[in-house]
C-alpha cells in the first residue's frame, strides 16, 4: 500500500494486508491531484477524503477506518474518469 496507519511511508509491500478507506483515498488522491493535500498535521487523511468528496469521487467519507471491498474501487475509478473526462 505505501502507507502505515499514521500516513507515514511504508517500505514493505504487504499484499495481503487490509486497506482502509483513508489509506486507499489518501492514494487515490495522491495519484489524481498529487501531493498538494498532504498534511503534516492532523489528521493525515482528512483533506485527501475532503479533496475526493467535493470532487463527487468519494460520496461516503464518515468512517475512514472501514474495510473497502473492491467493487467500491471500481466505482471510485468511474467517477474520477467522469471528473477528468468534463
Amino acid at each position: 500500500m505505501g502507507l502505515k496507519q499514521d500516513g507515514t511511508p511504508d517500505t514493505v509491500f504487504n499484499p495481503d494486508q487490509v486497506v482502509t478507506r483513508a489509506q486507499f483515498a489518501t492514494a487515490f488522491n495522491r495519484l489524481i491531484n498529487g501531493t498538494a493535500d498532504n498534511s503534516s498535521t492532523g489528521v493525515w487523511y482528512a483533506k485527501h477524503l475532503e479533496k475526493l468528496k467535493s470532487s463527487q469521487i468519494m460520496n461516503d467519507i464518515s468512517n475512514p477506518i472501514i474495510e473497502e471491498v473492491r467493487g467500491y474501487v471500481m466505482l471510485m475509478m468511474q467517477r474520477a474518469y467522469d471528473v477528468i473526462k468534463k
